[in-house]
């Protein structure tokens, strides 16, 4: 059997770089494209050099099978956890054999027979396919995620009034009080403006919420000076930001016939949109716990 080490390296760099990008992908790890370009590249070669060069054997290439991918695995993916290389290696090899069916049916296809002639045209077919597959099976599980996320039916009472909306549980929010270190939750102005005092609402819609005198005026002016809070918080362009908040009496969460009051709760202001009209606040998780 004749084989061409130019043709071989090239087509396992293309098969292992959409491979390893698939499954950083599908994990959730990412990494540079030149990184698993190199790691494609890595087990490519060394690849070639072990089938060009030493007699084949079954074990021989099964072990090497497995040395290969990790070794491109660890190039495109280190520093990382040999578990989390595992995984990585999982979702190549269920990628691979998925591909390798529908490389195999579209052979059997064209030629009229099982185990047809796999061209260059059909195995690139073939990973096209399967991309657009892995794609759509991908949209599917994250809009069926999204659809099982639960919206709170979220009260604020504050000196006698009360506005309702809903929240969405937000795992990447950490922001605490700095006084007392209790859990806040973000929410709209549109959201919350009709338990604020005037004088307050009125410091957002001037854009005057950076502005400190004129926030200690407003909340003076409102009745809320000991109420207020300035929680820090950074986000991506604002390393040392500074959000305008207040203590409420009360915020009730209920879900599903069930509720849960948090007394003295601590809510950040936010002047703009958090989503469309979804929902109206994230909510700390140790809100709902």
């Amino acid at each position: 059997m004749e084989g061409y080490a130019d043709i071989v390296f090239f087509i396992n760099l293309a098969m292992d770089f959409a491979f390893m990008s698939a499954a950083g992908a599908i994990l959730r790890i990412r990494r540079p494209w030149w990184r698993r370009l190199l790691g494609a590249a890595a087990a490519s070669l060394v690849y070639c050099v072990m089938a060009f060069t030493l007699p084949y054997s079954a074990w021989l290439n099964a072990v090497a099978a497995v040395g290969v991918l990790g070794l491109g695995l660890a190039a495109a993916f280190c520093p990382a956890r040999p578990i989390v290389l595992g995984k990585l290696a999982l979702a190549v090899y269920i990628l691979a054999f998925g591909t390798g069916g529908v490389v195999l049916a579209l052979g059997s296809m064209t030629s009229g027979r099982f185990g047809g002639p796999i061209s260059i045209g059909i195995l690139a077919g073939g990973t096209l396919v399967s991309y657009i597959l892995l794609r759509c099976v991908r949209r599917y599980l994250r809009a069926t995620e999204m659809k099982k996320q639960a919206y709170y039916t979220v009260t604020v009472a504050l000196n006698g009034a009360k506005a309702t909306f809903a929240g969405l549980v937000d795992t990447g929010n950490s922001l605490v009080d700095p006084i007392t270190h209790a859990p806040v939750m973000v929410a709209e102005l549109a959201a919350i403006q009709k338990c604020l005092p005037e004088p307050i609402t009125r410091l957002f819609l001037d854009a005057k919420e950076n502005d400190l005198p004129a926030v200690l005026e407003g909340f003076q002016s409102g009745g809320l000076a000991a109420r207020m809070r300035m929680i820090p918080f950074a986000s991506v362009g604002e390393a040392n930001g500074m959000l305008v908040g207040f203590r409420a009496d009360s915020v009730t969460v209920a879900l599903d016939g069930k509720s849960k009051t948090l007394p003295h709760a601590i809510i950040g202001i936010c002047h703009g949109r958090l989503h469309d009209d979804t929902y109206g606040a994230l909510l700390h998780p140790a809100m709902i716990a």
